[in-house]
């Protein structure tokens, strides 16, 4: 063990559950590896929760894994059990570590300082578009010259092409800000992800729960070909617009008319897909805002539907289309429910992530066989009010005790980390090594050349992609930002 303490054995103090508090309000380390692959193992610090740092709940580790505690020598520390009794306190007598290398590199303070580096967000922007500029140039090559021909051949190149560039906004969550995601489902529905065609259906509301099921979708295999309902201006978006037009997601004009037959037409293409495809749908239509959902319920009030506490009222037309063209082709539908444990992790946001903060999300997952769905529109209309009762019961009950389940009768599941795989790493390192290499190559011939223009082309440059940056950013943001889908967020009365 890394850490020795005086009068308390480390598997006793790590049992699933328990947490420390140093209440000298002195950072807190935990150490872990629960995925049993080295590249899983990384250092990792509590939030602090009133001027205290509280040691991340081990209860969803496994058992047989426990983390190690890596504090300052004399400082003070309290145990505490899962139910907030406090089993010894104690003071931190021998702290040792495996190699210097690693004493040296965690006084970086795990290098949170410097993620926070603008240059290194502006490197981040620049590798993601001029990879997803290079990425679109081999899509479109082989859009007309492979596809024609052969489409499950283009569908495999295409896979992977969509990969490394989605994966590179994947890296920012997993890698970068160590960010996670706890699921909880039932064995038999963990063991079928990634293995057959499903509709997703998610609620929105914050700025990150679409990347929470990236990171889902990354574990089971399902990635690359993961598609989406997104707004027809998205597909003039260079990089992932781009990216998306020439992978069958389906663009929409918010026009019923014009939208049903393209939903009809485009949702056949998925059916000879040679992988499995998960097709995401936000049926509330957009992000929740406390705004909307003024509105929404009052648009409830007057069609007499049941009002909902922390979802927007589904719009029908585009589940019902989406259940009559899917018939008989996509088994399950699988529906998911997240929140946000920010006593874990901090608000989730995509800058807090760029700034190298953990975000935790944590999902409540079933599968729903699509048979069961009823295929006339009223029918599929009543299903999916119903869908989202169920959903709204299960939030609430995680904004107000922590658990998905407590407060109803629904499913209980225990929770199953999911584990980071390496390719977004080794997939943005590549990247970014190549960008890299070309910019310092491309300003230090504009730098030689002595001419005040290009100088001034150069720093012009610089400028346009860190305002680029943020202006991106800005595009993720809720105006009005809603409290909704946090644990520690203001309860209604």
């Amino acid at each position: 063990p890394l850490l020795t303490f005086p009068t308390l054995p480390t598997d006793e103090y790590c049992a699933p559950g328990n947490r420390l508090r140093n209440y000298y309000g002195s950072r807190v380390y935990t150490y872990s590896c629960p995925c049993g692959a080295g590249l899983s193992c990384k250092p990792r610090w509590s939030s602090t929760l009133y001027g205290r740092s509280v040691m991340e709940d081990p209860k969803c580790m496994p058992e047989t894994m426990h983390p190690y505690i890596l504090a300052i020598r004399g400082h003070g520390y309290n145990v505490y059990d899962r139910h907030n009794n406090v089993i010894n306190i104690g003071r931190v007598k021998q702290l040792t570590y495996e190699s210097s290398f690693k004493a040296k590199m965690w006084e970086l303070e795990d290098f949170t300082k410097i993620r926070r580096w603008y240059a290194l967000h502006l490197l981040l922007c620049v590798t993601f578009f001029i990879s997803g500029v290079i990425i679109n140039a081999f899509q479109f090559l082989f859009y007309v010259t492979i596809r024609p021909f052969n489409k499950a051949l283009y569908c495999n190149i295409n896979y992977y092409l969509m990969y490394s560039l989605m994966s590179q906004v994947l890296f920012l969550a997993e890698w970068w800000s160590g960010s996670e995601v706890r699921v909880f489902t039932s064995d038999e529905n963990f063991q079928k992800f990634g293995k057959e065609h499903a509709l997703i259906i998610m609620n929105h509301t914050f700025e990150v729960d679409w990347l929470m099921g990236w990171m889902v979708a990354d574990t089971s295999g399902t990635l690359g070909s993961a598609k989406v309902f997104v707004k027809k201006m998205m597909q003039y978006v260079p990089t992932i617009g781009w990216a998306w037009r020439l992978s069958d997601t389906i663009f929409l004009n918010r026009k019923w008319e014009k939208d049903k037959k393209i939903m009809e037409n485009q949702i056949k293409e998925f059916f000879d897909y040679p992988y499995p495809v998960w097709m995401l749908l936000f049926a509330e239509g957009t992000r929740f805002t406390p705004a909307k959902h003024k509105a929404s319920m009052e648009f409830a009030r007057k069609r007499g539907l049941p009002e909902l506490k922390r979802h927007l009222i589904p719009r029908t037309r585009g589940f019902v289309q989406c259940v009559q063209s899917l018939n008989g082709n996509f088994p399950a539908i699988y529906d998911v429910t997240i929140g946000f444990n920010t006593e874990d992790g901090e608000a989730p946001t995509l800058q807090n992530m760029l700034r190298g903060r953990k975000v935790v999300g944590e999902a409540y997952i079933r599968r729903i066989p699509l048979d069961q769905v009823p295929l006339d529109d009223e029918g599929s209309s009543d299903y999916i009010h119903e869908l989202y009762r169920s959903k709204d019961q299960l939030l609430d009950s995680y904004l107000k005790t922590g658990s998905f389940t407590k407060e109803n009768d629904l499913p209980k599941h225990t929770c199953r980390p999911i584990c980071r795989r390496p390719y977004s790493l080794i997939n943005m390192i590549m990247w970014a090594t190549f960008v890299l290499s070309q910019i310092l190559r491309f300003y230090y011939n504009l730098l030689v050349s002595g001419s005040l223009l290009s100088i001034s082309f150069a720093v012009g440059i610089v400028i346009c992609a860190y305002i680029g940056l943020y202006k991106m950013i800005g595009l993720t943001k809720i105006d009005k930002g809603s409290e909704y889908g946090t644990r520690d967020s203001k309860k209604e009365e």
